[in-house]
């Protein structure tokens, strides 16, 4: 008999062996669960009992039964009640190991005596070849093999016994094995499963399992929807419980093993024709178009080719009286419009120009603006057409990213006249931009700021007007805003104006205006020292927005609550999101400039300056030309930072432009936030330049807060100087292991090197780090530059 001990089952069985444990191992079809029972039991006597039709093959008395180990095979299938208590007096009889063998997972008329009896549970995991078993394996076989043979091997078959078998089979027959043969590997362990499974896997079963297979996820409904079977419900649960093909996501949502899922596809292709796979895709587009999910309906009509269908949500996604930022999830369905109908869809002609625009295509946006003027003026047009058309144009006139501000203020009063002489129809408005600041027509707030009370006098009732639902708390939140950056209100007037614009907004209005208000009062309660306070706001926020299912904030707030961490001082965090965050030079819009503002503290906090030096550089780039000159003076403050961190001069240069925009501005906050990070810096600049006149009492306000924040949080963007230590590049190539968390075995089998060379390796290490163990040095290691996590050295 050709078996390879696998030494995490045998360790189980041998301890189920000594306590009398009963034993359950969960497992698919070819993994070597009965091989690996007949194996370790070969010179014992065992008692086999098999489950057919839902029964036990025999229920012989206890008493009669000579052997210590029973064995109960096959036990996916056994329902029958009576089968099922003897299998419980077996259990509870004591005295005797009793292996249960299933393809399924735990059956729950056993939990009881798992709660009582303590089963000890060998799953797939327990059952993968690693490397060296891979090899005992081939030589075994006789198979002729080399090093590069295993490493594919072992990424073909992921450690999955039957897949080995084939494996071998390959090379065995002379024909070699490389990655190209892992579809035929594949199909022979398919074609394996359907003998396995045959008896289980047919009629209602396999109808619910080919219909589901095409999709990640999906709930009872969707399942009941797309397979036209009623008792679904029923089927998936048996299909999770038996067969453990299911598994749960979330408390609605499951979703085939992804295994089983790639099996099903194959099945699929063979049984349904062409027509039936893409009459289930579309099904599936017409369940989550009622469902209301766009995004989802047209990811599945593009898959069944249903273009007319794409066009019609197409047109019904866009509203741009509510904001055009949903446009940049839809972006790849829209350029692929044909250009017949863009020109024919006035809607569509200025959906793309917003979509441009944010996607940093300026002058293909204006080609689309021009387009929609160019319609504007044909005579040929409608009144009510006409209208229309210049709606779309005043809203894009105020709100393309692009433009800057030059002209807003002026472009607000006269949109407001035509409101009001009834030429243009603006419901709804969107004034709150992506950031947690008030900012007009989702442009840059500064120049608001500089004149705030004049132009709430000047505009206010126009932007009131203009924005409908939108303006609920507008001009108290703005205002409070503008005041808090320039530190020119006590700040229990600005929680008042705060509270009574988060009010207004609460109850009629939007959640991102309240979102805006809630962010100021976090940043209070940080002046004050008052970190609770402020991680209690935000706690009570999130549950607000997630009752209100707020969605188009989520990604935002998330981002302010990984920067609100940053001055806990939770380093996971960031690490985190740094992980999340998609990098600028692969995918980047307007939406995400404050997304990516926190990912470049986070970077700065890990002390990864190289990359925080690049994304400092396409924000200071993109700010420059949108005008953002808010954003602008934050990555410049922070650019500064980084480069004073590298010990390059120019960190000066730039610091100095950045504090003279905010001093332009009169904004004191955008700089003392930054604290202890910015305090050294400033202290310099205070020595060289020896500010004088209104530009000296900028300073000292900034400087004395500044002062403040660092002494409050310390730690935030601490500034942790890269250690001056000497390894040697073996030790490098240790040190980088243990910052990846590898286990000292695999560090050895990777290095080559034995068990007492690592030892002294980790000695030298920590000793040159001053660090007490292993968890210390790598603490040390990362938080001072000198590794990243998750970076190898070679």
């Amino acid at each position: 008999m050709l078996y390879i001990k696998v030494a995490k089952v045998f360790e189980k069985l041998k301890k189920a062996m000594e306590s009398y444990s009963p034993v359950i191992i969960m497992a698919a079809a070819g993994w070597g669960k009965s091989a690996s029972v007949q194996y370790f039991f070969r010179r014992m006597k065992s008692f086999t009992i098999y489950c057919k039709n839902g029964r036990l093959s025999e229920m012989p008395a206890l008493e009669s039964i000579r052997s210590n180990v029973i064995i109960i095979e096959d036990m996916h299938y056994l329902k029958e009640e009576s089968s099922v208590s003897y299998l419980k007096s077996l259990l509870i009889k004591g005295g005797r190991s009793v292996i249960m063998i299933t393809r399924g997972r735990m059956p729950e008329y056993l939990q009881d005596e798992d709660m009582k009896l303590g089963f000890i549970k060998i799953v797939a995991n327990d059952l993968i070849f690693e490397r060296n078993m891979i090899c005992d394996y081939l030589e075994k076989r006789g198979v002729d093999f080399s090093s590069e043979d295993v490493d594919i091997i072992s990424g073909i078959s992921g450690g999955y016994v039957s897949s080995l078998y084939f494996c071998s089979k390959k090379i065995e027959e002379g024909e070699g094995i490389s990655r190209r043969d892992e579809l035929q590997i594949k199909r022979n362990i398919y074609n394996l499963w359907d003998k396995s499974y045959k008896g289980q896997l047919k009629g209602d079963l396999l109808k619910l399992c080919l219909s589901l297979c095409q999709y990640e996820e999906f709930d009872e409904d969707m399942a009941r929807s797309l397979s036209s079977l009623e008792d679904a419900a029923l089927l998936m649960d048996h299909l999770r419980e038996s067969l453990d093909l299911f598994i749960s996501i979330s408390d609605e949502k499951y979703a085939l093993k992804e295994e089983f899922r790639a099996y099903f596809l194959w099945k699929q292709d063979k049984l349904w024709s062409k027509e039936a796979i893409l009459n289930n895709l579309t099904a599936a587009g017409e369940y989550f178009e009622k469902k209301g999910d766009s995004f989802k309906a047209l990811k599945y009509y593009k898959l069944s080719d249903k273009r007319k269908k794409i066009e019609e949500i197409l047109i019904q996604s866009i509203d741009p009286y509510k904001g055009f930022d949903r446009l940049i999830k839809l972006k790849d369905h829209y350029s692929q419009l044909p250009e017949e109908m863009l020109y024919n869809t006035p809607l569509l002609m200025a959906a793309l120009s917003m979509l441009l625009s944010m996607s940093l295509k300026p002058e293909g946006s204006e080609e689309w603006y021009d387009r929609l003027c160019d319609l504007y003026s044909n005579e040929n047009l409608s009144p009510e057409d006409r209208k229309d058309i210049r709606s779309l144009i005043a809203y894009l006139d105020i709100a393309l990213p692009h433009r800057g501000t030059k002209k807003a203020f002026d472009t607000i009063r006269e949109v407001f006249i035509l409101f009001v002489k009834g030429e243009v129809k603006l419901p709804e408005f969107n004034v709150t931009g992506n950031m947690p600041s008030v900012i007009n027509g989702g442009l840059d707030f500064c120049e608001w700021s500089k004149n705030d009370t004049r132009i709430v006098k000047l505009i206010g009732r126009s932007v009131e007007s203009i924005t409908g639902k939108y303006s609920k708390g507008i001009l108290d939140i703005s205002l409070a805003e503008s005041r808090f950056e320039r530190a020119s209100s006590d700040s229990c007037d600005l929680m008042t104006e705060l509270v009574k614009g988060y009010e207004s907004a609460m109850y009629g209005g939007r959640m991102g205006m309240c979102f805006a208000s809630v962010a100021i009062q976090i940043k209070l309660s940080l002046l004050e020292g008052d970190y609770s306070a402020a991680k209690h706001i935000y706690s009570n926020f999130r549950k607000k927005t997630a009752k209100e299912k707020a969605e188009e904030i989520y990604d935002n707030l998330e981002a302010f609550g990984v920067w609100l961490s940053l001055y806990g001082g939770q380093e996971q965090g960031a690490e985190d999101y740094i992980n999340k965050v998609e990098d600028v030079m692969v995918d980047f819009n307007t939406c995400d400039r404050y997304r990516q503002m926190i990912k470049l503290k986070c970077l700065i906090s890990k002390g990864r300056l190289i990359e925080a030096l690049r994304l400092s550089i396409f924000l200071e780039d993109f700010c420059e030309s949108y005008q953002r000159h808010h954003d602008l003076i934050e990555a410049l403050l922070l650019k500064s930072l980084i480069l004073y961190r590298m010990k390059n001069e120019n960190y000066y240069r730039v610091f100095d432009k950045a504090i003279k925009m905010a001093f332009e501005f009169s904004f004191v906050r955008i700089v003392s936030l930054e604290g202890n990070a910015i305090l050294v810096i400033l202290e310099e600049y205070m020595k060289r330049e020896k500010p004088s006149g209104l530009f000296a009492h900028y300073i000292d306000k900034v400087w004395e807060e500044c002062g403040r924040i660092s002494l409050y949080f310390p730690d935030y963007l601490r500034n942790t100087e890269k250690e001056d230590v000497e390894f040697t590049k073996r030790e490098m190539q240790v040190l980088t292991r243990l910052c990846m968390g590898l286990s000292t075995d695999k560090i050895c089998e990777e290095l080559g090197i034995s068990y007492a060379g690592l030892k002294k390796h980790n000695r030298n290490i920590y000793k040159k780090l001053g660090a007490k163990d292993r968890a210390d040095a790598e603490r040390k290691a990362i938080q001072s530059g000198i590794v990243h996590r998750g970076k190898q050295y070679d």
